[in-house]
């Protein structure tokens, strides 16, 4: 699993990611309104972002820094947004005395200079959402499962460890060992009740999320369907972790 660790782009770097989302109600019909809860899950999307990449597992982010992830709202059809993340390249320090020009590219040759896309940051950026969908499939699964049915085990593969869902000897869901030490952290369990906000809306039925739309239309589509466990999590409710 890659670090999430990222420092701030350097002059002419930059990285991109998107993410499909799609609201359905109890009646399958699109869930329309754009309101509150809407805005809450959109403003969690980003800070969760700028949480993986900035304070990475463990850490805490530095209050004195910008967070470096912007994330934009673009409407698609009714019910579906695509929000789309950014690194953008960090402004140059105006360097002084003679070393100017070594320094910096002509102002000129700056403002024609497109930004290129930083393989480090990019990876980063995109396995940080999806580390963000996985949380949300561990929430639906954890909220989905009767108390005391579910439990979990811990293994290797390719020296890669791993933890295992379970519901009796059915495997829900296997996710890497870091991202199950994330989903203890209480600042990351609010960010994932924040991404789920609109399910306090009782009408909410379930919420689709689709990696990289822009890539192509076969992308993987993870679907979190409404419980009442579900809405109790959002709500404030404590999640309840098995332990290993």
């Amino acid at each position: 699993m890659p670090s999430f660790n990222v420092p701030a782009p350097p002059p002419g770097a930059r990285a991109f990611d998107s993410v499909l989302v799609e609201y359905r109600t109890v009646h399958r019909h699109p869930r329309i309104v754009f309101d509150d809860l809407a805005r809450e899950a959109f403003e969690a999307a980003e800070q969760i972002t700028n949480v993986l990449l900035v304070a990475g597992a463990g850490e805490v982010a530095p209050a004195n820094e910008p967070a470096p992830v912007v994330c934009t709202l673009n409407p698609t059809v009714p019910g579906s947004y695509v929000l789309r993340y950014e690194i953008r390249e960090s402004p140059q320090p105006e360097p002084t005395g003679r070393t100017r020009s070594f320094l910096r590219p002509q102002a000129r040759a700056a403002r024609d200079a497109t930004p290129e896309i930083d393989a480090a940051l990019q990876e980063a950026l995109i396995s940080g959402n999806r580390v963000t969908v996985v949380l949300l499939l561990c929430i639906g699964v954890l909220t989905g499962i009767d108390d005391g049915g579910l439990s979990v085990t811990a293994g290797t593969s390719d020296d890669d460890p791993f933890v295992e869902l379970l519901d009796g000897i059915r495997v829900l869901q296997r996710v890497h060992r870091s991202t199950w030490v994330l989903l203890q952290r209480e600042d990351i369990q609010d960010c994932l009740r924040g991404l789920l906000a609109p399910f306090k809306d009782d009408q909410l039925y379930t919420m689709t999320l689709v990696e990289n739309p822009h890539f192509s239309n076969l992308q993987a589509a993870y679907v979190i369907t409404a419980s009442q466990k579900l809405r109790d999590f959002v709500e404030g409710a404590a999640l309840c972790l098995p332990t290993l």
